[in-house]
């Protein structure tokens, strides 16, 4: 017989697998797992943060202590081609920033007509500027303007004989400028050539005994003009010295230096006397850049001082008011630009250093302000 009831089963209760029960202890190892895993992970972030911060340190002194080899490699490839004018720029401009002493601030105070670096300007008796030479991209000029302070607008005037770089030029007592040396095309030059302001005319004066470029030249009191050091036209750098007389246009040789100087820094001193510092023979003597030697226009002789208490080629030198001479920067070893000033007392001819530059400088100007300070 056929049934057609539908029934309900009961079926037996499921026994589960104890594998598929999670215990206590399976649990506690997978969080222990887990913690570990995590440690490692968090240990490795940290270690790579320390590895990059590290890095970047390192980097970082690398940088600063190589940026300073770089600079001395620059000035090394051009060393045999810079000059002690009152120019130091090392990028070719047209424009004139003066300095306010009041306020203490930089204005704009024109352009000159011709962009220029590695020129001379020397201020005249009525406090115009006149700006000779230099170089403009590759060429050497002979272009010359004058600056008025007080219409801030230069003017072309009459151009040297000669394209010159890395000269002097020097006021005369008579309100001449004198012109001397320099460099054109690796040529060095021992012309001279002098500037009439109020006829605007340059005159070629007698040839320098030595071709110089990279030289001193400072007026004594007597006006005579003493040139000394500055590297020839095989660049060596030379200690001799001599002597221009304008009242007849010669040159005499005089005593040379002691050292052989090029880069140096020269100051006429209230007694009349010459102090000579620093500078380089290009050998990296270091025994040499720290001397200074006095020039007597009396006896025109040469005597050594003391030495400074850092060597150096490439600073500044200025007479303070109270006769001393300041010294500041340069080049203080082969790789470095220094921050340190010293003193010189012309009465006990010692050497005293003292308070630092904020700054590393090196072929900077220095001047002495109305007002004592430089």
């Amino acid at each position: 017989m056929v049934e057609n009831r539908i029934g309900v089963i009961e079926s037996q209760p499921h026994e589960r697998n104890s594998s598929e029960i999670p215990s206590t202890s399976s649990s506690k190892l997978c969080f222990e797992y887990c913690q570990k895993k995590w440690k490692k992970i968090l240990f490795i972030i940290i270690l790579s943060i320390l590895v990059v911060i590290g890095i970047s340190f390192v980097t970082k002194i690398v940088a600063n202590k190589y940026s300073g080899i770089l600079i001395t490699k620059i000035r090394k490839t051009t060393s045999t081609t810079t000059s002690t004018t009152t120019s130091t720029t090392t990028a070719t401009t047209t424009s004139i920033t003066t300095s306010t002493t009041t306020t203490r601030k930089w204005t704009d105070a024109g352009r000159l007509n011709i962009p220029r670096e590695y020129h001379s300007s020397t201020v005249l008796s009525d406090g115009k500027v006149l700006v000779t030479g230099g170089q403009f991209k590759s060429s050497i000029v002979s272009d010359c303007e004058l600056y008025d302070p007080l219409t801030n607008q230069s003017t072309l005037v009459a151009k040297m004989s000669v394209e010159r770089k890395h000269h002097t030029a020097s006021l005369l007592s008579n309100g001449l400028v004198l012109v001397t040396g320099g460099v054109n095309d690796g040529t060095t030059h021992n012309s001279a050539e002098l500037y009439n302001v109020s006829g605007d005319k340059w005159m070629l004066t007698r040839n320098m005994t030595y071709s110089r470029a990279e030289h001193i030249a400072t007026v004594l009191n007597n006006g005579t003009v003493l040139v000394t050091g500055g590297t020839d036209m095989d660049s060596k750098v030379l200690r001799t010295a001599e002597l221009f007389d304008i009242s007849t246009g010669i040159w005499t040789v005089t005593e040379a230096m002691t050292c052989k100087r090029s880069s140096h820094a020269a100051s006429l001193l209230k007694d009349g006397n010459v102090l000579i510092t620093g500078g380089s023979d290009f050998c990296f003597s270091s025994s040499d850049y720290d001397r200074s030697e006095l020039y007597d226009p009396m006896t025109k002789t040469w005597s050594l001082l003391n030495e400074m208490n850092l060597v150096r080629e490439g600073h500044t030198s200025t007479v303070l008011s109270d006769g001393k001479v300041l010294v500041t920067g340069g080049f203080s070893a082969v790789v470095q630009i220094s921050e340190s000033v010293e003193l010189y007392d012309p009465s006990t001819k010692m050497w005293t250093v003292t308070k630092h530059m904020n700054y590393r400088r090196v072929r900077h100007t220095a001047s002495l302000l109305s007002n004592g300070i430089v």
